[in-house]
């Protein structure tokens, strides 16, 4: 069987599974309305054993007896679904459509019959008749907001925001109960930098939808609060989520920035942890870029960060707990996040310069000259590299051979190089150089650096 049809079986059987408790529905209906009990429960009787026989893929056996029903009550669509879906099953596809068709005739809004009906259109090869089938399902289906939620996702892709924002609002007025129509009202919102009102609507999102849409629109209302600079609040939703599913991994990492952003750093350290731990099950690493895709990273626009490289995904992790050992001043600790970080990315040279100052807080001069040295290997025109050697230099007292690394620095930015001509101008004074010190030093304050030392 067709991978599009085999895909489909089981929504068809779940609408088959509702379709009997309507069909006791409508026989119940029908008693009420004086129908021959003796007929109406003989019907009953074939429907349950043809549906038995079915169950048990005896379908030729429960074709038969659908077909005795049908001839006791030919109005009955159910009767016609069912035979419709074991004709199928049998690989009679022809006969599938003509009893779809008399389900629909009786039922112009029976899913199940054109379920079954495009299923069958797939297996013959008329793909154009299964869409339409498709399409009426999706029309059945759709809720009355739907159509401008979705023309609204339109007009914002094509940055045509005065008019996604009157059909969201359309969207709403429809149905103010629908929460899909807040979560993407919402998420426009924030495209158009208004993290307030979007707040407000991923709440609302949030109180009127499921689960699902629940721990959806927690992540989206963090990402709000972050963008407001309340990452309290950040916190808190990423707190509810893990009500949902305490073993969430996203919500431990978007929590964990959330703690960050308010300076609970050890907070932030413990739930990175719990991040780890839920990422030893996670083998492959299809699965862990799924999760680093999903994660909330954000900047202060609230706007997701995520790396492209599946390497930096792995990293990002390590350089995040290194941060906050930075801000706790644990410096050793932040040390061997960054060498992790490393491991996973040799190539990483904004971990290699991080490393490289947390060596100098640690006065390990030598190995913060080593990192740099690796950086402008990897990238010799990273001036950020230069001028932190020659920092590291001049700290181990070193200054001639820091003065080539500051000027090279200066060369790489003349622009912004008055950190550069600081430091030079100060190994300059150590060597006794007081005119070219005096020259660095009148360049930075013209670009402004006026204090010695700075």
């Amino acid at each position: 069987m067709l991978p599009q049809v085999e895909s489909r079986i089981g929504i068809i059987l779940c609408c088959l599974t509702i379709a009997v408790a309507v069909c006791v529905a409508c026989t119940r209906a029908d008693a009420a309305k004086n129908e021959n009990p003796v007929v109406m429960t003989r019907c009953v009787t074939l429907f349950d054993r043809a549906r038995q026989l079915g169950d048990s893929g005896h379908y030729k056996e429960a074709i038969a007896k659908l077909t005795e029903a049908i001839a006791l009550r030919p109005q009955d669509e159910i009767l016609y679904q069912f035979r419709s879906f074991y004709y199928m099953r049998m690989g009679s596809y022809e006969k599938g459509i003509e009893d779809a068709n008399k389900c629909i005739a009786l039922d112009p809004e029976s899913v199940a019959a054109y379920e079954n009906r495009a299923a069958a259109y797939e297996r013959l090869g008329r793909f154009d008749l299964a869409r339409k089938d498709r399409e009426a399902v999706r029309r059945i289906n759709e809720h009355p907001s739907d159509s401008f939620v979705r023309k609204a996702v339109g007009f914002m892709v094509e940055r045509k925001y005065s008019q996604a924002m009157r059909l969201f609002d359309r969207a709403v007025a429809t149905d103010p109960k629908y929460p899909v129509a807040y979560l993407e009202r919402g998420r426009a919102l924030m495209e158009l930098e208004h993290p307030d009102k979007a707040a407000l609507d991923f709440e609302k999102a949030v109180k009127l939808g499921d689960q699902d849409i629940a721990f959806d629109g927690l992540f989206e209302v963090a990402g709000a609060y972050l963008a407001l600079d309340k990452p309290v609040k950040a916190v808190d939703a990423m707190t509810r989520v893990l009500k949902i599913d305490p073993n969430s991994y996203d919500a431990h990492f978007a929590r964990a920035q959330a703690y960050a952003a308010s300076g609970q750093y050890q907070k932030a350290i413990d739930d990175t942890r719990e991040c780890e731990a839920s990422m030893d099950s996670i083998r492959s690493q299809a699965q862990r870029m799924a999760v680093h895709a999903r994660r909330l990273k954000v900047t202060k626009n609230g706007k997701p960060k995520i790396p492209d490289d599946p390497l930096a995904m792995m990293a990002g992790d390590f350089e995040f707990l290194a941060d906050c050992f930075n801000h706790l001043k644990q410096y050793d600790k932040a040390v061997a996040e960054y060498t992790k970080a490393i491991a996973v990315n040799p190539k990483n040279d904004e971990a290699y310069i991080a490393r490289a100052r947390d060596y100098i807080e640690l006065r390990k001069y030598d190995k913060a000259v080593d990192d740099c040295t690796t950086v402008i290997r990897l990238n010799p025109k990273d001036e950020e590299a230069y001028k932190l050697r020659g920092d590291a230099l001049c700290l181990s007292k070193q200054f001639e051979k820091a003065i080539p690394d500051f000027s090279k620095a200066i060369d790489l930015d003349p622009q912004n190089c008055w950190r550069a001509l600081g430091a030079r101008a100060d190994a300059y004074d150590k060597l006794g150089k007081r005119d070219l010190a005096e020259k660095d030093r009148l360049k930075a304050k013209s670009m402004g650096f006026p204090q010695k030392g700075k």
